[in-house]
C-alpha cells in the first residue's frame, strides 16, 4: 500500500483529496464545513480586505457571498491554487501571474470586479503583510497541519485591524465520533486507490482539539470567543465533527499626542 506521507504528501493533495472530498457522503459534509465557516456574517457586511489562510483548490471562495473590495489566498501550495483559479476563467480574469504571486479580478457575482490575490505564504509567517491590515481572516482545514500554530495564531492576530473577525475551522481530533466516521466513511475508500488514509491523516493531524482551543483561549484573551459545534450544536468536542472558533479581535485604540 502507498506510503503518501513518506513519499510525496503533495500527492495526496494532487491526487486523492478532491475525489475523496468531494464525492459520497464525505463531499456533503465538506461543503457543509465551508458553510459553517460563514455562519455569523451577515451577507450585507462589508470587509474591505480579507484573507483565507490554507486555500488549497480555491473551494471556498464561492461560499463567501458578504462583499469586499481584495480577496487574498495563501497556501504553501501555490501552483495547485493557480490552477484552480486558471481553470475557472468563467468566474476570475488573470490580471499577473508570477512564479509565487498573482492577480486576478473576480467578473462573477457577487463582488464581480474585486482583485483576488495569491500567494505562496506559509500561514504562520505573515510577515509581508503589516500590523492592522485585515478585516478579516479565515481558515479552513490548516491549524492541525501547522508546525507552529501558537506562531501562526499570534500573526493573525497581529494582521487583524480593531474588530476584525477570524473564523478557525479545528478538527475535533482525535474525538471518538470523528474517529469512528473517518473509519466507517474513508478507510475503505482510500483502500480501494491504494493508500492508507487513516495513517496519513494523523501523520499530518499534529495537535489535539484540546491543545489548540486553550491555545486559541490563551492567545486571544482579550478578545471574544465563540465556539460553534457540528454536527449538533453544544456537543462536546468528544461527539463532534469538527468546531469553529468565531472571534471578533479588540485592540486599544491609540490617542495621538
Amino acid at each position: 500500500m502507498e506510503n503518501i506521507r513518506g513519499k510525496d504528501s503533495d500527492a495526496y493533495y494532487e491526487n486523492y483529496f478532491e475525489e475523496l472530498t468531494s464525492t459520497g457522503v464525505m463531499g456533503f459534509f465538506h461543503k457543509w464545513m465551508h458553510r459553517s465557516i460563514e455562519r455569523g456574517i451577515d451577507p450585507q457586511q462589508y470587509f474591505e480586505r480579507i484573507l483565507e489562510l490554507g486555500a488549497g483548490e480555491n473551494r471556498h471562495m464561492d461560499s463567501v457571498i458578504h462583499k469586499y473590495d481584495e480577496y487574498h489566498l495563501v497556501d504553501i501550495r501555490y501552483k495547485l491554487l493557480l490552477n484552480a483559479l486558471l481553470e475557472s476563467s468563467e468566474k476570475y480574469k488573470s490580471v499577473q501571474i508570477g512564479e509565487k504571486h498573482a492577480e486576478f479580478q473576480k467578473i462573477q457575482s457577487p463582488n464581480a470586479g474585486a482583485r483576488i490575490f495569491l500567494s505562496d505564504e506559509n500561514a504562520d509567517d505573515l510577515r509581508k503583510y503589516p500590523n492592522d491590515y485585515f478585516d478579516r481572516v479565515f481558515s479552513t482545514c490548516l491549524i492541525m497541519h501547522l508546525e507552529d500554530p501558537e506562531q501562526a495564531l499570534s500573526e493573525w492576530r497581529r494582521i487583524l485591524r480593531n474588530n476584525g473577525r477570524l473564523s478557525i475551522y479545528v478538527h475535533s481530533e482525535p474525538g471518538l465520533l470523528l474517529r469512528f466516521a473517518r473509519f466507517a466513511g474513508l478507510r475503505g475508500k482510500a483502500k480501494r486507490r491504494g493508500f492508507d488514509h487513516i495513517r496519513f491523516v494523523y501523520l499530518e493531524h499534529r495537535f489535539s482539539f484540546l491543545f489548540l482551543k486553550y491555545l486559541i483561549a490563551d492567545i486571544f484573551s482579550e478578545d471574544e470567543i465563540v465556539w460553534d459545534s457540528y454536527p449538533v450544536p453544544l456537543l462536546s468536542w468528544n461527539f463532534s465533527f469538527w468546531k469553529v472558533a468565531r472571534i471578533r479581535v479588540v485592540k486599544p485604540s491609540v490617542t495621538p499626542i
